[in-house]
């Protein structure tokens, strides 16, 4: 039965309850019951007296014969059993009728009121219980008062939920802002650079600025606070960074594959800079100078994480032997930040890092 359908039975059954004029003058519910039981055995009480006077006056008037005097007291016999089972099938009816009509209805309606609630019909409450026995009434009552409080509860954390919701987002978003002011800031002051090498070191700054300002702007856009979905966050990145190689006069490719993955704020951070690295790795010389090059970047899910491959047409590296490992040290810290591990092809040409902990179940 629909909840509203359950309401409008217990209206009709109040209704009928407060036009029955027991329940209007005894709340409590043994009073009820003892009140119940007396007006049905009144009456027949009052007809076994009016039966044993016509049996004394029957006696007292008659003169009987011995046979006539055993008849008699058969008769008494009979009447006086008839009587008492009469009295107790009253007595049996009207108990149940009563304990029906005063417990069991009512425990039912309260019974109904609990499965909708317990159902997920947060309204469910057990109305019209004014005419209800006082003790069950109380009870009927305690459910309310547990459920209201329930409801007014989680209408606070609901708001207290999408107050902090609000916040973080506009914390979120204001980060944002300021890392692109921060942005800007420093692509006025590399216009001063006097040298190659000084507007390379700008650009690889503002790269790794525009890799956390993403982030950023991945988690505030996004549903969930709490998580950066790295498909969106990868093409974003790089359509960023092949925007910003192409404005500093390097013509890079980038193509992008990636699940539909997922990752915390503290794994997409490290995990975007990472990135960046490694395409400032391959497409910058040692002395800075730009080299064009196509690059291709694939995040695949693998178990409870996913494996991060960068591929370029350019040993990624220099060779370890005299050679600067600046580079090296810094995606190596990356990495362990991530808590992956690190894989680089023979050739140098490529990477692939194993990066744990990432929701590989999609959206």
């Amino acid at each position: 039965m629909a909840p509203k359908d359950r309401a409008t039975k217990d209206r009709a059954n109040s209704e009928r309850d407060e036009r029955f004029w027991l329940t209007r003058r005894m709340k409590s519910l043994r009073a009820r019951l003892i009140f119940l039981l007396s007006v049905t055995l009144l009456p027949l009480a009052a007809l076994a007296l009016v039966d044993a006077w016509f049996g004394y006056r029957y006696y007292r008037d008659a003169s009987l014969s011995p046979a006539s005097i055993g008849e008699a007291a058969r008769f008494l016999l009979f009447s006086n059993a008839a009587t008492a089972l009469v009295m107790w099938l009253a007595a049996l009816v009207a108990t149940g009728w009563g304990v029906g009509r005063l417990v069991t209805r009512p425990l039912r309606r309260i019974r109904r009121g609990i499965l909708a609630y317990s159902e997920n019909d947060e309204r469910a409450r057990i109305r019209n219980i004014g005419e209800l026995p006082e003790e069950i009434r109380a009870l009927a009552e305690s459910f309310n008062r547990m459920a209201d409080a329930l409801a007014a509860r989680d209408a606070a954390l609901m708001k207290a939920v999408a107050r902090q919701k609000a916040l973080t987002r506009e914390v979120h978003h204001r980060v944002r802002n300021n890392l692109q002011i921060v942005n800007s800031l420093m692509s006025l002051q590399s216009r001063k650079a006097e040298t190659a090498a000084e507007s390379a070191i700008f650009s690889e700054v503002q790269r790794r600025v525009t890799a956390l300002g993403l982030v950023h702007g991945a988690i505030y856009q996004g549903d969930d606070l709490s998580s950066v979905k790295l498909d969106l966050l990868l093409n974003d990145l790089c359509a960023a960074t092949e925007q910003s190689l192409r404005n500093s006069g390097t013509p890079a490719l980038l193509s992008v594959t990636a699940d539909r993955l997922t990752a915390s704020a503290s794994l997409a951070v490290p995990l975007a800079f990472l990135i960046t690295e490694i395409i400032g790795e391959i497409v910058f010389h040692r002395d800075g100078s730009p080299v064009a090059s196509d690059i291709r970047i694939a995040l695949r899910g693998s178990g409870a994480g996913a494996v991060l491959t960068i591929e370029g047409a350019r040993p990624l590296f220099p060779e370890p032997a005299g050679a600067d490992s600046g580079s090296l040290s810094l995606i190596d810290g990356l990495v362990r930040q991530l808590g992956g591990r690190q894989t680089i092809a023979p050739d140098r040409s490529g990477i692939s890092v194993m990066v744990p902990n990432l929701n590989t179940a999609g959206r």
